[in-house]
Order: structure tokens, then sequence, then C-alpha cells
């Protein structure tokens, strides 16, 4: 019969489970469009640590799942926004957003703030840039709203979209 395994150490790790004081967890992210030869890629995605610092995420399999479930809320909500923009010809060259989520002490979403900013490629010319108008954004938003990870969200969660232009 094999030695029975030692006593695992007590876990430090935070707990969904246990109940935590109310947080907020913040992202932000940056990506560039327009020429395709000078894409630099995949967006830069950040977090705020609990020290007040901003740390680069590379999600992945360590990642911890409540962390990945706001990722991809904030990735979801930038595809379709990318999408939304391509499919309307506006002229975008970088795109800036912040995410900023509010956590019960349970765990449980109660709220979120996604606020991104559009910087247009100024070369689009006034008609390119006429097309980013008031309607434009309206949509833009709409179609966020009704993305998969946005749209299966609980009813309960206060859920702020805001598209604006970068001046």
């Amino acid at each position: 019969m094999p030695a029975p395994h030692p006593p695992s150490p007590p876990i430090t790790t935070t707990n969904p489970e246990q109940p935590m004081g109310p947080r907020t967890f913040q992202f932000r992210l940056q990506s560039d469009h327009g020429d395709p030869a000078t894409n630099a890629g995949p967006p830069l995605l950040e977090r705020l640590n609990d020290s007040g610092v901003w740390e680069l995420q590379q999600p992945g399999l360590t990642t911890p799942p409540f962390r990945l479930s706001l990722i991809a809320l904030l990735l979801c909500l930038h595809h379709h926004l990318v999408h939304g923009a391509a499919e309307r010809q506006i002229p975008l060259r970088q795109l800036r957003a912040t995410l900023s989520v509010a956590v019960s002490s349970r765990w449980d979403l109660e709220s979120y703030r996604a606020d991104f900013q559009l910087l247009l490629d100024p070369s689009a010319g006034a008609a390119g840039l006429a097309r980013v108008d008031g309607a434009a954004l309206a949509a833009l938003r709409e179609r966020m709203a009704r993305s998969p990870v946005a749209r299966n969200l609980p009813a309960r969660v206060n859920a702020q979209i805001v598209v604006g232009i970068a001046g």
C-alpha cells in the first residue's frame, strides 16, 4: 500500500466561497488598427493589481478563472466594436479602453463600466471622419451591449458602455 500523501498546506489564495469586502477590478486595453502592414498585432491588455500597478495580462490556463471572465467581457466588447467600426467604414487608427467591474462580497458582479475611446485616422479625409457621428456611436454601443458575453450577464448587473472619440 502506498504511503499517504502529507497534509496539504493551507490555501492562501482568495476563495470565491469565502466572503470578502466589495471590490473593484480594473483593466485597460489598447489596440492598433488601420494599415495591416503596420498593425501591431493583438491588443495590449493590462490589469490594475492590488498594489496599484498596471500588469500586462497574457491570459492562459493558469489565469484565475474569475479574472478570465472579466477579460472575456472586455475582449468581447472590443471585438464587437472593432467589427462594427469596420462594417461602418469608420477610419479607426487606435482604440483605448478601460473596464471597471464592481463585485459584491460574494463575488457577484454588481456593475461594470466599459469606456472605449476611438482614435481616428486623419488621412481618411472629411468624408471618412464624417461617418463617425452620434448615430454611429450609438449603433456601436448597442452592438456591444448585444455581444455574447455582455448579453449573458445576469439582468441585475448595472452595465454602462461608453464609446467616444478621443480628442
